[in-house]
């Protein structure tokens, strides 16, 4: 599923291919240390927020990594506001990965 939100003007596309995609984007946006980790970094909490109360998830959609296939996954917030990759467990609760 595609999420787009503006903001100043930049559009923000979110397609992940694979896991290992979405991960790499998200480790840039964590660290912020190329041009594109901190555009990532500017957009994405923004866009988490928004999007993930637009759709019920509370974040942006995340593909399952191939050693589980079955999982549920989404980019939601730390605590301190950057964005991370988190599982979904058996109670519905939201872990961030290791």
């Amino acid at each position: 599923m595609a999420k787009r939100r503006k903001k100043g003007g930049a559009r923000f596309d979110w397609y992940p291919q694979n896991f290992a995609d979405a991960e790499r984007l998200v480790g840039q946006a964590r660290s912020g240390e190329t041009q594109l980790g901190r555009t990532l970094a500017a957009i994405m909490p923004q866009a988490i927020a928004t999007m993930g109360s637009a759709t019920g998830l509370g974040g942006l959609t995340c593909p399952a990594p191939s050693n589980d296939p079955d999982g549920l996954y989404r980019v939601g917030l730390d605590q301190a506001g950057l964005p991370e990759i988190q599982r979904q467990d058996a109670q519905g609760n939201w872990q961030s990965l290791p």
